[in-house]
């Protein structure tokens, strides 16, 4: 979701998420002013309807009395560092999710930002790779811990799955599926700057590599759910089982 904070990092609104679609309506004003032109020569593809450009741009319209409060366009990973009293700062699976970053060098567009009235300060803080190092604690809250706990920003849920389930350019021909928000199979692979992930898709960088995830995302249930079921887990009976063995397993092992 989106999380607009101020200078302080303190939230200047809910955050909107992202099947918030009030921003649709202003579409054909982008088209308009041609900012989806933009966009296109960035990212490669048009912008999303409900992406956080067009958000932004809905809420200067619709909302500028939060709009001028906001000095940050901040996320979950950058909000948690903040208020860590770490260094702020964005891996480039998260910052892909702004849909402000230029996969090719890893840097916010100012382009984009500027056909969006996003202010280029918003997007100001570094990115960085997901075992970058942001800072160490010695507490949190009321906690005391024995020693300095060195503190990473790490990744997208999705692309982090991927990589764990060895979903990898060196391991071709494994596919990984996972269930949270959305049902979402794919694939990471080798990223670069002549072949970038277009608009919707992550760029990761990890001390195994800098990848490109490769997803496809439909809604986790009904139809999407029984086809799962059926095709990979041969049925009703069988998906219980594993299901409870899963359960079981994880329990042992990790509790």
């Amino acid at each position: 979701g989106m999380l607009l904070t101020d200078k302080n990092y303190e939230p200047t609104s809910n955050i909107i998420l992202l099947a918030d679609n009030r921003s649709k309506s202003l579409y054909p004003e982008i088209v308009a002013r041609g900012s989806d032109k933009v966009f296109e020569a960035v990212k490669g593809t048009a912008p999303n309807k409900t992406g956080m450009p067009m958000k932004i741009y809905w809420m200067k319209k619709n909302r500028p009395d939060i709009y001028d409060k906001t000095a940050h366009l901040s996320d979950i990973q950058q909000f948690i560092l903040a208020k860590l009293g770490l260094e702020v700062v964005n891996d480039s699976s998260m910052a892909s999710c702004k849909d402000v970053m230029d996969a090719r060098t890893y840097t916010w567009s100012y382009k984009i930002c500027d056909a969006f009235d996003i202010p280029r300060s918003w997007v100001g803080e570094k990115i960085v790779e997901a075992a970058y190092i942001a800072g160490k604690v010695r507490s949190f809250g009321r906690v005391d811990m024995k020693s300095e706990v060195l503190i990473m920003p790490g990744g997208h849920d999705t692309e982090c799955g991927v990589l764990g389930m060895g979903a990898i350019p060196e391991n071709p021909g494994i596919l990984s599926d996972s269930m949270g928000t959305y049902h979402q199979c794919g694939f990471l692979s080798v990223h670069s700057a002549a072949n970038p992930p277009a608009s919707g898709f992550a760029s990761f960088r990890t001390k195994c590599g800098n990848y490109k995830g490769n997803m496809n995302s439909t809604a986790n249930g009904g139809s999407t759910m029984s086809w799962f079921i059926r095709t990979f887990c041969g049925g009703v009976d069988n998906y219980d089982e594993m299901f409870a063995d899963t359960l079981r397993i994880a329990w042992e092992n990790y509790w």
